[in-house]
């Protein structure tokens, strides 16, 4: 999906960092810490100090919760919701999932 991130309420110092830049509380959910230039997450214009709340649907509350989400999302079709919230403002984004790797 093309991003890092942190558990919003943690005390990573890249989260840490942010809150402080951003002026916002620690929060539920996922902190995007960086964008992969050109992979989903930035086409959807995700930055880094929105905070992912949920992944279709599922709630996005901690570093194993992500992965799974992660895993999950790379097996299936069409592409990924996630709620968030940018700036004080809660939205949706669609991403779209990265074709499957062929081989031969």
């Amino acid at each position: 999906l093309g991003l890092v991130v942190e558990p919003a309420d943690g005390d990573d110092p890249r989260v840490v960092r942010l809150r402080d830049a951003l002026g916002v509380a620690a929060v539920r959910g996922l902190m995007v810490v960086a964008v992969v230039p050109g992979s989903a997450a930035a086409g959807a214009g995700l930055h880094p100090g929105d905070v992912v709340l949920e992944v279709d649907g599922k709630p996005a509350d901690g570093a194993a919760t992500w992965r799974r989400l992660q895993q999950e999302a790379a097996g299936g079709e069409g592409p990924v919701m996630l709620r968030i919230v940018s700036g004080g403002v809660e939205s949706y984004r669609l991403l779209e999932r990265e074709p499957a790797s062929r081989e031969g």
